[in-house]
C-alpha cells in the first residue's frame, strides 16, 4: 500500500510516496535467513511459475499477499524460458538487508547481480511467498526421500502426499512426482495389504484409483510433462541417495 502526502510550499504542490513494508514478515525472514539473502534456483522458479498459473492455488495466494506483488512476480516469471536458454534464470537473490532483488542468467560471465526493479514492499511480499514455497519444497523432498527409502509407514506417507496435493505452494507437477513414487511403493507392497487395517487399505485403494485415472491424461499433456522433467532434475539427488531411480521413470 502507498500513502500519499501532499505538501503545498510557496504555491508548489509536491507529491511524495512512502512505501509501507510488512515489517513483521521482514523480521521473520531475517531471523530465518541469517546470511541476509534468499536464493531462488531454477527448480523453484519452475514451481513458482506453475502455481501462479493454477487458478485454485492462485486464489489462495492472492488472499495472503498484495495484488501488486503477485502481479509483479507473474510478470517477471513470464519473461524467462526453460533451462539452457539464453533467456533463462540461474537464480534470483532477494537481499533482505537492502530489501532489493536481483538475478543471474546462466550465460552471465560477470560477478554482478542484475537488479530487478521491484518496489521494497513487493520485495518483502515476494520474499515471504518464496520462503513459503521453499519450505513446502523441503517437505516434498523429505517425503520423497522417505518414500523412496521405504523408511516411512504407508499411512503417514499418504498423509504427507495428500498434504502436498492440498498445498498452495506446491505445483501439480511437483506433487505428481511424489505421488508417482508413492503409487509405486503401494504396488510393491500389494502382497502385504491384508496386514493393514481396513480403513488404511481403503485409503490406499482410493489413492490408486484417483492416480491411475489421472495418470494417462496428465502425461499426455506435453507442457505439463516438460515441467515434470525439469522439476525432476531437482530431486534426482534424493533418488540417488535412496537407490530407487525406477520410481520416477516416465
Amino acid at each position: 500500500m502507498r500513502s500519499i502526502m501532499i505538501f503545498i510550499i510557496l504555491g508548489f504542490v509536491t507529491v511524495k510516496s512512502f512505501c509501507q513494508i510488512n515489517e513483521a514478515k521482514l523480521k521473520n525472514l531475517k531471523e530465518k535467513y541469517t546470511w541476509g539473502s534468499i536464493y531462488i534456483t531454477y527448480i523453484s522458479f519452475i514451481n513458482l511459475r506453475s502455481i501462479l498459473k493454477d487458478d485454485q492455488k492462485l486464489h489462495y495466494i492472492q488472499g495472503q499477499y498484495t495484488q501488486s506483488s503477485i502481479a509483479t512476480l507473474q510478470a517477471f516469471l513470464s519473461r524467462y524460458k526453460s533451462a539452457g536458454s539464453s533467456e533463462s534464470i540461474a537464480f534470483i537473490e532477494i537481499d533482505l538487508n537492502r530489501i532489493e532483488a536481483g538475478y543471474k542468467s546462466p550465460n552471465d560471465i560477470g560477478g554482478e547481480i542484475t537488479t530487478i526493479p521491484w518496489s521494497k514492499e513487493d520485495v518483502v511480499e515476494i520474499a515471504d511467498l518464496c520462503d513459503k514455497q521453499l519450505t513446502a519444497f523441503t517437505y516434498l523432498n523429505n517425503t520423497l526421500s522417505a518414500i523412496n527409502g521405504d523408511s516411512i509407514p504407508l499411512s503417514i506417507a499418504l498423509f504427507r502426499v495428500n498434504n502436498l496435493k492440498d498445498s498452495a505452494y506446491i505445483s501439480t507437477e511437483a506433487y505428481y512426482i511424489v505421488a508417482k513414487s508413492f503409487r509405486a511403493l503401494v504396488s510393491e507392497k500389494a502382497a502385504l495389504m491384508p496386514q493393514y487395517p481396513i480403513n488404511e487399505r481403503a485409503a490406499f485403494k482410493r489413492f490408486e484409483k484417483e492416480f491411475d485415472q489421472n495418470d494417462l491424461m496428465i502425461m499426455s499433456n506435453e507442457p505439463f510433462k516438460e515441467n515434470i522433467l525439469e522439476l525432476k532434475k531437482g530431486v534426482n539427488k534424493y533418488l540417488i541417495l535412496n537407490n530407487k531411480p525406477e520410481s520416477l521413470k516416465f
